[in-house]
């Protein structure tokens, strides 16, 4: 079992035993504490599960050639892992995070260059942009943040301060970006 399981099952099983907990409280207002705290810990594993599922579901769509290295759920020492790890023949690597986000955009600072994801909220968000250039660094690879179930479509590559790409929509993006041959479309 990879840890990002373990993780979801270990919510998943925390969230469970304070509901349990809260029930036994019931009558009293002690019980509104572990009832808050298992609906975080349940609602926490739900969307990393619905995450695993938007990524398995979608590796396995991206056709690639097969003499190209393909690795799932690539493990880093000290940084977790990358959801999709692609070797090309002429030996350029392409470490991918695909993220479930629906409701998500992409800005880019007309004058810096540098750019931000925005979640539903609106609120910024840099945590995966910043967790995918560092896995990538730590294995020489190309970083790309896919979001597959985007409600918009587009692709950006971004130069500074450190090269990465974003793409939200279809396999189609993912392919043109790491120089898939077209006959795989």
């Amino acid at each position: 079992m990879n840890p990002i399981t373990k993780r979801i099952a270990t919510h998943f099983g925390i969230g469970l035993a304070l509901a349990g907990l809260a029930l036994h409280l019931l009558p009293s207002l002690y019980a509104a504490a572990p009832a808050l705290m298992a609906y975080y810990f349940i609602t926490s594993a739900a969307k990393r599960r619905h995450g695993q599922v938007v990524e398995k579901r979608n590796i396995r769509k991206l056709k690639l050639p097969s003499d190209w290295t393909v690795v799932p759920s690539k493990l880093l020492p000290g940084h977790g892992d990358i959801d999709l790890y692609i070797k090309r023949p002429d030996g350029q690597a392409f470490a991918i995070e695909i993220k479930s986000q629906r409701l998500v955009s992409f800005r880019r600072n007309f004058f810096t260059g540098k750019g931000r994801l925005h979640y539903m909220s609106n609120k910024p968000s840099k945590d995966a942009i910043t967790q995918c250039i560092r896995a990538a660094d730590s294995i020489s690879a190309y970083p790309i943040i896919w979001f597959p179930d985007a409600a918009s479509s587009g692709s950006w590559a971004v130069k500074k301060p450190v090269p990465y790409t974003v793409i939200f929509g279809s396999k189609r993006r993912v392919q043109t970006a790491i120089g898939a041959p077209w006959s795989l479309f």
